[in-house]
């Protein structure tokens, strides 16, 4: 696992190598992301709006496709950080997607029935990058598998 400074070091390497060589398409939106990755797959908008199954087809993968209790300060996963700068992008300067997944999420939850969940508050910055500002709700807990 890469040290805070490590990371940041990355981070700009990463920003300058692909000013330098356009194949390598990681949009700066997306390495703002790497900076301050989700506290927990609760804040998670991959987690959140994905559902893994292990090699039977049938296994839940939880919470998130790296299971078990994921160190997600350290997330290094694309998938996640691409889906964070989608939801960081405000339509029309003002409206960021990821209210849209929030109240999609929710949407989803009552029409299958399930009692809405609790909600927290989540900013995350890191060396003056502000990053997604949203209320993440809490994922049901499911004692049931299958």
């Amino acid at each position: 696992m890469l040290n805070p400074d490590e990371r940041l070091q990355v981070l700009e390497d990463l920003n300058r190598l692909r000013k330098r060589h356009p194949k390598l398409d990681m949009p700066e939106e997306m390495l703002r992301q790497f900076a301050s990755p989700p506290q927990s797959p609760a804040d998670c908008v991959f987690a959140l709006t994905t559902q893994t199954l292990s090699a039977d087809l049938k296994t839940k993968v939880t919470p998130c496709q790296f299971g078990g209790n994921p160190d997600c300060k350290s997330c290094g996963c694309i998938a996640s950080m691409g889906l964070a700068a989608v939801a960081a992008h405000k339509l029309g300067g003002v409206v960021p997607v990821g209210a849209i997944f929030k109240a999609s999420i929710a949407v989803g939850r009552v029409v299958a029935g399930r009692q809405l969940p609790t909600v927290k508050s989540k900013t995350q910055s890191h060396s003056g990058l502000h990053v997604l500002n949203s209320q993440i709700p809490e994922p049901p807990s499911d004692a049931s598998s299958g």
